[in-house]
Formats: structure tokens, sequence, C-alpha cells
């Protein structure tokens, strides 16, 4: 369905070639990336159908590096503090790297999606995968 690429920024100004990240692409529906602005986390929506450890029929996940040279890890859910059996997705980091917000069709909206936001304490760069 949807997969990711990454394409490199140049000096000069252009866009190099497209290249396909595996560990950050599954079999199905895989969109609305968000990197940190340090380079070191990247939260995606991706369809759970055929991947273990999905909640809803959609999800936010991270994936995190050490450095920005190092590969992606393969995504994770950050758990139930995000995630319920309901619709999530487009997830979006906060400058400061502390807020993540994303949409929810779960219970006790306001209408059919609704944007919500957890917090979490500063996370030491290269520490690991993230939790929320």
């Amino acid at each position: 369905d949807s997969d990711s690429y990454k394409s490199c920024l140049h000096p000069d100004g252009t866009w190099g070639r497209a290249v396909h990240v595996p560990q950050l692409s599954g079999a199905y529906r895989d969109t609305r990336t968000a990197a940190s602005r340090t380079g070191l986390e990247l939260f995606l929506s991706l369809d759970v159908t055929g991947r273990s450890g999905g909640i809803g029929g959609q999800d936010p996940w991270v994936s995190a590096r050490k450095s920005r040279s190092d590969p992606w890890s393969i995504p994770v859910n950050p758990g139930a503090t995000v995630n319920t059996s309901s619709f999530e997705g487009a997830p979006s980091l906060s400058f400061d790297e502390s807020v993540l917000y994303f949409f929810s069709d779960r219970p006790g909206g306001s209408g059919e999606t609704d944007l919500y936001c957890v917090t979490r304490t500063r996370r030491v760069p290269g520490s690991g995968p993230p939790h929320c």
C-alpha cells in the first residue's frame, strides 16, 4: 500500500533520489511521518493489520536511532498511553519533543475524530526507544 522512503537534501538545495526504508515499511498502509527536531525519533501512522503489537486499526508508532547516520529501528507501538482499539493517527511531536499530538476516533470525544496529546519527560538522546 504505502511505504516509507528517504531523500537527502544536498548542499546545493536539491534533493537526492528517494530510497526505500524497509524497517519503516510494512505490507499495509504506513503514512504520516513526523521526525523529531533532533532527527533521532520518527513517529508514523501504521496500519496494524498483519503487524505484531498493534492495538487499533491504525496506531502511531515510533522508531529511534542513536545518531542521524544510524539506521532507524523497527517501529514500536508506544502502547495504551497513546493507542486504543479505536483509529489513531497523524502523530506530530512538539518542538521540545515533550508533547505528542495525534487524532483519534475513540469514544468520549467531541466529534468523529478529535485531537489528543500526551506528554512525557524529556528524553536523553541515544538512550533507546522513547516512552510516552
